[in-house]
């Protein structure tokens, strides 16, 4: 129903949901993870820091990147799916941070060359280095939450609010 032409706020917020491009989505938001999560190794490796400022970047291209790929469409399911994708790719960051060091390690002890430790460990493994990371430095868990709560907000739905009609003028006497 329209108001002097112009859409109600239910209309254009049922709009602006329905209609999401998922599968584009979902592109758009593993690449912007994967450019997050690059980003986020290489300021960890050089800095030697794991830096908030990042994990918000993150999350926001993630956002970001769900939100283009849907077509600008703002619902429940891309923010979920935002969410998920920022995980996956705070948790991928996090492996290659802790290989890296791990490696870095077992070269300088002469244990071993970079070239002898496969690139991607056996899922368990992985698993494990992620987990005992966020056991070991509880900070990092902060850092998730940072970039999680981000990547959960650029998508959500706008707030409907019933804005009331203007008063009516009163009728001077006659």
């Amino acid at each position: 129903m329209e108001y002097k032409g112009f859409p109600t706020a239910a209309e254009q917020h049922r709009e602006a949901a329905e209609g999401a491009n998922m599968p584009r989505a979902l592109l758009y938001g593993l690449v912007a993870g994967a450019i997050g999560a690059a980003i986020w190794f290489a300021i960890v490796v050089l800095t030697e820091r794991e830096l908030g400022l990042v994990a918000v970047i993150i999350g926001a291209l993630v956002g970001t990147g769900v939100l283009m790929g849907s077509g600008n469409k703002r619902n429940v399911r891309l923010q979920l799916l935002s969410v998920s994708l920022t995980l996956a790719a705070m948790a991928g960051a996090e492996y290659f941070i802790i290989r890296h060091f791990v490696v870095e390690y077992l070269v300088e002890q002469g244990s071993a060359t970079a070239s002898q430790i496969p690139m991607f460990l056996p899922l368990d493994v992985a698993w494990d280095f992620v987990v005992s990371t966020i056991q070991d430095d509880p900070l990092t868990l902060l850092f998730w939450g940072i970039a999680v709560w981000t990547a959960f907000r650029v998508p959500a739905p706008a707030k409907v609010s019933a804005v009331p009609a203007p008063a009516a003028r009163p009728v001077p006497p006659a």
